[in-house]
């Protein structure tokens, strides 16, 4: 993950579908935190794995130190209310000389 950008990250649960449940995708490093409430959940019935679509913005990724590591979690609740979650992964926070947000558009 690249500060100061917004990237899409496809994140894979293996083994179970997520459709229909409430998903939440969580960054975290140190005290700073990031929680995703609404990824696309995809289930592919051939290998049995859920794919995870999350959006973050410029000013999420800008909250991260750049040349640490940012910790991820998914949890979900199933419709009866159990709560699990995955294995806590690490992904890489890259600089970017420039750090200030981008409008376009306007």
């Amino acid at each position: 993950m690249r500060r100061y950008t917004t990237p899409t990250q496809e994140l894979t649960v293996q083994g179970i579908d997520l459709t229909g449940k409430d998903v939440y995708v969580t960054y975290k490093q140190r005290c700073r935190l990031v929680t995703i409430d609404d990824p696309t959940v995809s289930y592919d019935e051939e290998t049995g794995d859920t794919t995870l679509v999350v959006n973050l913005t410029q000013l999420q990724t800008a909250m991260f130190n750049a040349d640490d590591k940012v910790r991820i979690q998914v949890n979900w609740v199933d419709q009866d209310g159990m709560r699990n979650a995955t294995v806590v992964r690490d992904i890489s926070v890259t600089q970017n000389l420039l750090q200030e947000e981008l409008t376009y558009g306007e």
